[in-house]
């Protein structure tokens, strides 16, 4: 279901989706209005308890763990409510016997702010992924963008703060602007390379 999904057509893909995974008609009866809440699909209706709107996204990720394991992917963690803070922390504690596994990336120190750096259940790792070098940084927009100049590379190789990912999003923001072009052999400069750095 994408965001942009008139609410009808989702609200049809929902139920056709739901029974794939959900065999038990009283679960399934339970859990598709929360759900369909959860996914905003229900403007104007009263309003689920959090405890049961948890309960049913929870019973509905157990439930599709029951035929496949489940990926659950939150990036940008150091962005995530109180909610879904709330809502990760109950499905590590209730959901430790299904095969759920869930993958959250955030900036450094994101696990403190989020009181998830305790494990207590025994079932997580925590891999911590240190930021590229200034040198590393470099050698990607080099190869991403072999025209530019060392001193431009440098300068939004220091933009990025070693995070890859915002690296080429720079690159990718800059050919937005119209400053550099996408091709074959990468991103080529437009303009004034002495732009790149406004």
């Amino acid at each position: 279901i994408a965001p942009t999904d008139p609410v009808g057509a989702a609200n049809d893909r929902l139920a056709a989706e739901l029974p794939k995974y959900v065999g038990d008609e009283d679960l399934l009866a339970w859990i598709r209005p929360r759900v369909a809440a959860l996914l905003g699909l229900l403007p104007g209706a009263a309003p689920f308890p959090r405890d049961e709107l948890f309960g049913a996204w929870r019973a509905l990720v157990e439930e599709m763990s029951r035929t496949a394991p489940v990926v659950l992917v939150i990036d940008d963690a150091e962005h995530v409510d109180q909610s879904t803070t709330e809502f990760v922390t109950s499905l590590l504690q209730w959901s430790g016997g299904h095969c759920i596994f869930l993958v959250i990336s955030g900036r450094e120190g994101f696990l403190d702010r989020l009181g998830w750096q305790t494990d207590t259940t025994g079932s997580v790792m925590t891999l911590r992924l240190q930021p590229l070098t200034s040198t590393e940084t470099a050698e990607i927009l080099h190869e991403l963008a072999p025209e530019l100049s060392s001193g431009a590379i440098g300068t939004l190789a220091a933009a990025a703060e070693g995070n890859p990912l915002f690296a080429l999003e720079l690159l990718r923001s800059l050919a937005d602007r119209g400053l550099l072009r996408r091709s074959v052999a990468g991103y080529q400069l437009v303009g004034d390379e002495a732009e790149l750095a406004a």
